[in-house]
């Protein structure tokens, strides 16, 4: 008999439509576990609970409770990088920033996110190693999309110079997320949301310009 190791790698893939059905299975009832104890409290006999199955077959597809999690931050961040793609595709060449944070936040709403369950995904990858690699990787995708959007709008920035600027952009498009300044009355969120969006405005309109140590230090 072979002893389980938490720490070794998936050892059943899918390959027939009974074994994807159960991988699947699993990985919706440990959204349901997520969604009822949250990530701090989230274990893998939960998540057996929630998804009707042994706590064996659990570990049969996913030794540890971090690679269940990483299955799902991986599915999570990748559809937030197509909604993140789909809302540049749909804003009109002739518009501008406020016309992409209009149609990206719609987007996220429809597509399940900003959500309690994307908040405890978030959770899950400041409380866990890997998920939280998973993210950093998401992240660094979505600021190379915004790097390259800026080159097409016409920045001459080189790479390594547009990095940190993109990564600044994203992180003032976080601040869009609901609650993630200050929880106010719909006129200061609205505030709020204008100058988020002035700000991220001005540091396009930075990379557009010529690079100057001056400005970036």
């Amino acid at each position: 008999m072979v002893t389980k190791h938490p720490d070794s790698k998936v050892r059943r893939q899918p390959k027939q439509k009974r074994a994807v059905k159960k991988r699947s299975q699993i990985v919706d009832g440990a959204l349901a576990a997520l969604l009822a104890s949250g990530a701090d409290n989230l274990n893998m006999r939960e998540v057996a609970r929630h998804a009707n199955v042994g706590l064996g077959t659990v570990y049969d597809y996913f030794p540890s409770r971090s690679d269940l999690l990483c299955e799902i931050a991986q599915t999570w961040f990748a559809k937030r990088l197509e909604v993140f793609d789909g809302a540049l595709a749909e804003t009109p060449s002739s518009g501008n920033f406020h016309d992409f944070v209009g149609i990206y936040r719609c987007a996220m709403y429809e597509a399940g996110f900003w959500s309690v369950l994307d908040s405890e995904i978030h959770a899950a990858a400041n409380i866990d190693e890997k998920v939280g690699g998973v993210r950093d990787e998401y992240r660094e995708r979505l600021a190379k999309q915004i790097s390259s959007v800026l080159k097409k709008v016409g920045s001459q920035w080189s790479d390594a110079q547009l990095r940190p600027l993109s990564h600044y952009v994203l992180h003032l498009i976080d601040q869009l997320e609901p609650g993630a300044t200050f929880v106010g009355s719909a006129v200061d969120r609205k505030i709020v949301r204008r100058l988020i969006t002035q700000s991220i405005a001005a540091t396009i309109k930075l990379s557009l310009e010529p690079y100057s140590q001056g400005k970036s230090g």
